[in-house]
């Protein structure tokens, strides 16, 4: 250990270290006392233990502070240090608060328009899920837009919550007049209760506030407001049932020829596939024909909803209703189910679901038909994994089992064939009575 008795004459004489290298120099009257020299400067510092642990607090340079300030600032240092408290670790907690109370003085002014937009581009998220979020906050919060964010209180959450629930809070919807030659919209005030849409707007806007809220070290600088729904006092969450809703075993003859007698081939086929496919409505729209494989006998959604391809086989019924809609497919579009819009591909047939339920008096939705496919599935006494395979659901946290099980698209082709002739057979059944395909659709 180099030790000398740091004047400013000794430490203006202390050589330079060489490049790379630090040189620790010891005062001879104060111990934990020193200079460290290195390639291009010398800077004081004190070294003591707090506890079990040595530590260094580096001073100022030897340019900036005489030898003997620096020996009454390590005098003062050396004491804190007695008492047990870590100089840097103050210095960091200093820094740390003033880069935090900076950010809250930033996030006071920032809107709930400008968070939203932040959380939906740096999100990895659907683009379905994008606009599900700003529909959520455009139809019920768009009040509250352009307020900063930090101004929503506990008590705007729980009253605008229950408002739409209830249907106090109007919901603005914009239609096409009836009256075609009547140019523009008209404004359509729907009050209906709406518990779901509730629950899901105030969980979109509790993960949007968490993700603004959140600082670097993974706490929070404010409070979500949002937590007033679950308090135990309140516990406001209407958690809605889930939909059951299905084409009963007893509707599909009445169904299936409904919506064989649709004139758009596009819609009809599009129904009849997701039924005998299981598919979401979104997952089956986009399907290009790059997608298809004739040859092999399957077809691939490389987008689906957990992020995973979804292949399948398909099904004698389906190969047939696929080569018929290739024949008549669009030259200039790449989708299975093409549309003139925007999109390029077909989106939601509400006009084909309304004439079908106008016509059976059966209302449903496109994901009755996923509900109905699995329904089915599930009635063969297929396995769960096959179930959850043919559905593209991932297998719960923590199943070993469903771990090491890999259903290829060859041993899901059986179980698909199954399901094709099973609603194909519920479709012929009629009163009891089982009659030939093309009566029950000409009756």
């Amino acid at each position: 250990m180099n030790k000398i008795k740091l004047t400013k004459i000794t430490v203006e004489k202390l050589p330079f270290a060489g490049k790379g290298k630090q040189v620790d120099y010891y005062d001879s009257e104060l111990d934990g006392f020193g200079v460290r020299v290195s390639a291009t400067g010398k800077k004081y510092f004190v070294r003591a233990h707090i506890g079990n642990r040595r530590v260094r607090v580096m001073l100022k340079s030897f340019k900036l502070i005489s030898a003997e300030e620096a020996r009454k600032e390590a005098l003062a240092t050396l004491g804190t240090m007695a008492q047990g408290v870590d100089p840097n670790q103050v210095e960091r907690d200093n820094i740390q608060q003033a880069a935090k109370k900076r950010r809250e003085e930033k996030q006071q002014s920032v809107t709930l328009q400008a968070v939203l937009d932040d959380y939906l581009q740096k999100g990895k998220l659907k683009p379905r899920t994008v606009k599900t979020y700003h529909d959520l906050f455009r139809l019920y919060l768009a009040d509250w837009l352009e307020r900063p964010a930090t101004e929503i209180t506990r008590d705007m959450v729980k009253h605008r919550h229950q408002d739409i629930a209830t249907g106090k809070r109007q919901r603005q919807v914009f239609k096409k007049e009836a009256d075609t030659k009547k140019a523009g919209v008209k404004k359509v005030v729907d009050s209906k209760r709406r518990e779901g849409a509730a629950d899901n707007c105030f969980r979109t806007l509790r993960a949007v506030l968490n993700y603004a809220f959140e600082d670097e070290e993974g706490g929070a600088l404010y409070a979500n407001p949002v937590t007033v729904l679950s308090s135990r006092k309140r516990k406001a969450w209407y958690k809605v049932d889930r939909r059951r809703t299905l084409i009963k075993n007893s509707d599909l003859p009445a169904w299936s020829k409904a919506v064989e007698a649709l004139d758009n081939p596009i819609t009809r086929d599009f129904l009849l596939f997701l039924i005998y496919t299981g598919l979401r409505r979104n997952e089956a729209a986009g399907l290009r024909w790059d997608q298809v494989d004739f040859q092999e006998g399957c077809f691939t959604i490389p987008d689906t909803k957990n992020g995973e391809p979804h292949t399948l086989p398909l099904s004698d019924y389906l190969i047939n209703l696929l080569m018929k809609r290739k024949a008549e497919a669009w030259s200039d579009n790449p989708y299975v189910f093409p549309s003139t819009g925007k999109a390029g591909y077909l989106q939601e047939p509400k006009r084909a679901i309304g004439a079908v339920t106008v016509a059976t008096g059966i209302t449903f939705t496109c994901h009755d038909l996923r509900r109905t496919f699995a329904t089915i599935a599930e009635s063969l006494d297929l396995s769960g994994y096959t179930v959850k395979a043919l559905l593209n659901h991932k297998q719960q946290v923590g199943d070993v089992t469903g771990g090491y099980i890999i259903l290829n698209v060859d041993r899901l082709r059986e179980p698909m064939q199954k399901i094709t002739n099973a609603i194909q057979e519920r479709i012929r059944k009629q009163h009891g009575q089982v009659l030939p395909m093309q009566a029950a659709t000409s009756k």
